[in-house]
């Protein structure tokens, strides 16, 4: 016998003991304890059915109260609840007439076959829409033959791989040979140069470049990056600009004109720049004229300059001649300022500070290539504008503006007088009878004092 089956007899097994049980239980010790806690079990059951319990017939309620609360419900609702009852009097008939028979009862319809609906009225058939006509369909346009690469209009980033794989591009410049050097034909003019083309120069020469001068000391090489920038791989270069933003690249650093003169030098490793009049940027800094920049591996320093222009760059600049000159040294009854210790203060004029020359009648014809020279001074880098005005017959003025000046000492500033625009937009022509020169800004706060002032031509 298995211990399962056992088991269950033990538990059905209330008043005595299989046998068969007693023979496992005997060679089963967990049986046996088993069949022990049985016992005990149901000793304790007999034991508490045994006991006397008190018990107490249930109390049975009258059923007539119960009767007597469902016969008020009943009345309660049909009293509320039950609809109203309309009573029609009969009046008596009036006498010798006959009573009035009784109403006939409404007679029942007899089914037959019921009207037809009205049946809707047919919808008007749409009027079939007449397609509007296909446009013509174009003609495929032949292929397109590529254009011949344009000359470039604008100011170029240093060219990228995927740019350099594309049709060279050009730059317009103009090349000339120092003065007192003979002449070389393959040079001399106007060409086109492909950027990334190199421009070796074995004699000095100039490039008018852009509306800068740029005079290229022999034995140096360029390679043009753009119609404003060119890369200087060796030698030195000296800029005249009237602020066009050339760019230049020496030895990785680039340097930017913002209205000046200013030389360049380098030999591939290292390079500086030194700047005679305006500003020079470079690396998100600036150099200001008297200043020299050392830039090598990526360290800068700053020193005076130490010459006024290097001896090549002195004998390549083009001779200048006066046409005009103003000192202040003494009294003059054509300036417009106040006289102190040899240079003209700005004095107040219609909400301007204003110091310079005027007079009634033309003082000189501006040449064909002149240039508008003055050293002025302000403590403000507010922009200062030079001003020139002509006889056309009404008077005509022309201006520049230097955007940010140098401030805190005198400063040579030299500008072309092409380079000066009417309100209208245009320029001063050769020939034109000037009769103001004036030089000013919009704050006295600024103390605009100037030392000299003067227009120059440059000869043939």
């Amino acid at each position: 016998m298995q211990c399962e089956e056992a088991r269950g007899r033990m538990v059905f097994h209330a008043d005595g003991e299989d046998a068969a049980i007693g023979e496992h239980v005997r060679s089963c010790p967990g049986c046996g304890r088993y069949r022990d806690e049985v016992a005990a079990e149901r000793a304790l059951l007999r034991r508490a059915l045994r006991r006397p319990e008190a018990r107490t017939a249930p109390r049975r309620l009258p059923v007539w109260p119960l009767a007597a609360a469902a016969l008020i419900a009943v009345v309660v609702y049909a009293v509320f609840h039950a609809p109203p009852r309309v009573e029609v009097a009969s009046k008596p008939a009036p006498k010798g007439e006959a009573a009035a028979p009784p109403p006939e009862p409404p007679k029942a319809e007899v089914p037959g076959p019921r009207p037809e609906p009205p049946k809707p009225e047919d919808p008007v058939p749409p009027v079939p829409e007449t397609p509007a006509p296909e446009p013509p369909k174009p003609a495929v346009p032949p292929p397109e033959i590529p254009k011949p690469p344009s000359v470039i209009t604008a100011g170029l980033p240093p060219p990228t791989p995927s740019e350099t794989a594309q049709p060279a591009r050009t730059v317009a410049v103009t090349l000339g040979l120092a003065k007192g050097l003979a002449k070389n034909v393959n040079w001399e003019g106007k060409r086109e140069f492909a950027v990334g083309e190199p421009i070796l120069s074995g004699t000095a020469m100039r490039i008018d470049w852009a509306g800068a001068a740029v005079y290229v000391k022999e034995n140096s090489a360029l390679t043009v990056r753009g119609e404003r920038a060119f890369d200087l791989e060796a030698g030195e270069v000296l800029v005249e600009s009237a602020g066009v933003k050339l760019s230049i690249r020496a030895a990785g650093t680039v340097y930017e004109d913002t209205g000046t003169r200013f030389l360049v030098a380098t030999d591939g490793r290292q390079s500086s720049a030194s700047v005679f009049e305006g500003r020079v940027s470079f690396g998100g800094r600036e150099a200001v004229a008297g200043e020299r920049v050392n830039v090598k591996a990526g360290k800068t320093g700053v020193e005076p300059v130490r010459d006024a222009y290097p001896a090549w760059a002195a004998s390549t600049l083009p001779r200048k001649t006066v046409v005009a000159a103003f000192d202040f040294k003494s009294a003059d009854r054509r300036c417009l300022g106040t006289f102190r210790d040899g240079a003209l203060d700005g004095i107040e004029k219609g909400g301007f500070c204003y110091a310079g020359v005027e007079s009634n009648t033309a003082m000189f014809s501006a040449p064909a290539k002149g240039e508008f020279r003055v050293t002025l001074q302000t403590e403000r880098d507010d922009p200062v504008t030079l001003r020139v005005r002509v006889l056309k017959p009404e008077s005509t003025a022309y201006d520049y503006v230097l955007d940010r000046p140098v401030t805190g000492r005198p400063v040579a500033v030299r500008v072309p007088l092409e380079a000066f625009r009417s309100f209208k937009g245009d320029r001063l022509a050769a020939g034109d009878r000037v009769h103001i020169l004036y030089v000013f800004c919009r704050e006295l706060k600024s103390r605009l004092r100037i030392d000299d002032l003067a227009i120059l031509e440059e000869s043939p």
